[in-house]
């Protein structure tokens, strides 16, 4: 059964999530659905639709949009409200990482599904690659930009890193002056595609990562990418792999450290091989023309994947309620939680930390009626700290 009308909710923020919706909703369009792209701290659409999928964000006052309730999660941003909210009001939860599968059967029992995602082809066979270096940090913490710019800044018996490195951050904050290496904060769009062609190696040694659009980009351009030799990074097929030396925990996800000294000999050692990279179709290094068929097949088994499950789609819900805890109560909890020490923030330690029970917070300026009744159909018990002033609408 396919599904009539579909609400896409989102945080536009002019990159990842932004490019998220617009390759999602350009193939949905394709299939013949109507999209609707809602942005997630905006006006609450009349309209109703037959199902919403949720893109990182899950806001309370956009729940009841559908009937039925779809998410696409990355683990790094997976906060505690984000869990709780997709365990007693999502349908189903769709993974764009393996790694993001393993974890999600854990927290998710029954609702996660792997689909791979979208990315966009930004080959241009006009450009020819030259053997310079890209890293597209973006306003990410997570792509161990400054351990790239520090392999540049070692040299070893004398010698640094022969090459020109580009790197494009709004993040980075140390920005040594350093011959070789350029830095911008943003680009426009064709600036950055002539990049990602014309640099036949581009270095993405993240911590971690929820889909990476940079990584799978430089596989449609036949790119050689060096990266780390930790999941899900090493799910992309054909990299320099250098092994992490230490790990986080960021939310949900485990967030690997790395080495500039493993990325100074990773560098030099794709410069060695440059001549087989460029010439030889069975050295080591000539990867190009294998990585972009991989790109152009998991697109294809993206839209494969998540085809089925529209196809397969029910305008009635089938989530259960999943209780985290099990002993305590479920409490729907309407307040101001912006205070750190409010006393609502308060009352909601004492609930969770000295009585054992299970708290959802709904901040009182955003909540709308339907939220709220959304809440209590997962809940035990109400309550209300209503601020002066802050009326409910």
């Amino acid at each position: 059964m396919n599904v009539p009308t579909i609400a896409i909710v989102t945080n536009n923020n002019g990159i990842g999530l932004t490019r998220d919706a617009e390759l999602l909703t350009a193939f949905l369009e394709q299939r013949g659905h109507s999209v609707t792209v809602v942005q997630y701290d905006g006006e609450v659409p009349e309209q109703v639709f037959g199902l919403t999928i949720f893109l990182e964000v899950i806001p309370r006052n956009m729940l009841e949009l559908a009937p039925v309730r779809w998410a696409f999660l990355n683990p790094e941003w997976c906060k505690p409200d984000i869990v709780k909210s997709a365990q007693r009001h999502i349908d189903k939860i769709f993974a764009k990482t393996h790694e993001a599968k393993r974890i999600f059967d854990e927290v998710f029992p029954g609702k996660a599904h792997y689909t791979g995602f979208l990315t966009r082809d930004q080959f241009e066979p006009i450009i020819e690659p030259k053997p310079r270096f890209l890293h597209i940090g973006g306003n990410s913490s997570f792509r161990g930009t400054q351990a790239v710019v520090d392999a540049w800044k070692w040299k070893k018996d004398g010698k640094g890193i022969d090459a020109h490195l580009i790197v494009v951050s709004s993040a980075l904050k140390d920005r040594p002056q350093l011959p070789m290496v350029t830095y911008h904060d943003r680009i426009d769009e064709e600036e950055l595609k002539s990049y990602q062609n014309e640099c036949a190696f581009h270095l993405y040694p993240s911590g971690t990562e929820g889909f990476g659009h940079a990584f799978h980009e430089a596989q449609s351009v036949g790119a050689i990418i060096l990266t780390t030799d930790a999941p899900p990074m090493n799910e992309i097929w054909g990299a320099y792999q250098i092994p992490s030396v230490g790990k986080t925990k960021y939310n949900l996800a485990d967030v690997y450290e790395v080495s500039a000294l493993d990325i100074f000999d990773g560098v030099n050692n794709m410069l060695a091989h440059w001549h087989e990279f460029k010439c030889g179709p069975f050295t080591p290094f000539c990867v190009a023309p294998f990585s972009r068929k991989r790109f152009l097949t998991a697109n294809e088994k993206f839209k494969e994947a998540f085809s089925a499950h529209l196809e397969q789609f029910n305008p009635r819900p089938a989530a259960p309620a999943i209780r985290v805890k099990g002993a305590g109560l479920q409490i729907a909890f309407i307040g101001n939680f912006e205070a750190e020490h409010s006393t609502e923030n308060q009352i909601k330690w004492a609930l969770e930390e000295g009585l054992g029970h299970d708290v959802e917070m709904l901040q009182e300026n955003e909540v709308n009626l339907a939220a709220i009744r959304s809440a209590m159909e997962f809940s035990d018990m109400l309550f209300w700290v209503r601020t002066p002033g802050w009326p409910l609408d």
